[in-house]
């Protein structure tokens, strides 16, 4: 993903362009940027590992597959071989199987809420193993990008005339 740099500076220059009666807008603007600001995103994977955790891990496993090669090629045989007499079950994956369904679910601080309706009848008696779940990773944007995501829908002089639109006819007190 590509980011521009913005200085202090050209943020000031753009704002010196403005006529007087925004820089209202732009002030209220910046004091809520201020009161809510981003988290940072640590650079990490799916499970919450650094690249450099995953290069380390990697250099281990490559240590210990050279050092147990045979051991595994022996267990592989005998696990083929169980396979092929029906002495194996299947495993659980995400999404079910004829032993259960992986499900992700939100807690509110009182109640589960499933991501996904489940087909269950009503009334099934069901296990439930909790499993916390690295937090979703969450792109930063843009303020510009997030305005034109909500897609909003207004009159024409919305942005000429926000102040009457956000305040009324009422004069805002400056002091």
């Amino acid at each position: 993903m590509q980011t521009n740099t913005i200085t202090a500076q050209q943020v000031i220059d753009l704002v010196m362009t403005l006529p007087p009666d925004r820089l209202v807008s732009v002030y209220d603007f910046i004091l809520f940027v201020k009161q809510h600001p981003l988290a940072p995103q640590p650079e990490a994977d799916i499970f919450g590992e650094t690249p450099e955790e995953i290069r380390a891990d990697e250099e281990r496993w490559d240590r210990e597959y050279a050092v147990s090669r045979d051991q595994l090629r022996t267990m592989a045989r005998e696990a083929a071989a169980e396979y092929r007499v029906g002495r194996t079950s299947p495993m659980q994956e995400i999404g079910g199987t004829a032993s259960g369904t992986m499900v992700e679910a939100l807690y509110d601080g009182a109640v589960l809420r499933l991501v996904e309706p489940l087909t269950l009848t009503p009334n099934t008696r069901v296990w439930v193993t909790i499993e916390t779940a690295p937090p979703a990773k969450r792109a930063s944007r843009s303020f510009l990008a997030t305005a034109r995501s909500l897609n909003l829908d207004g009159p024409a002089d919305w942005s000429a005339n926000l102040e009457r639109y956000l305040y009324g006819d009422r004069v805002r007190n400056e002091g």
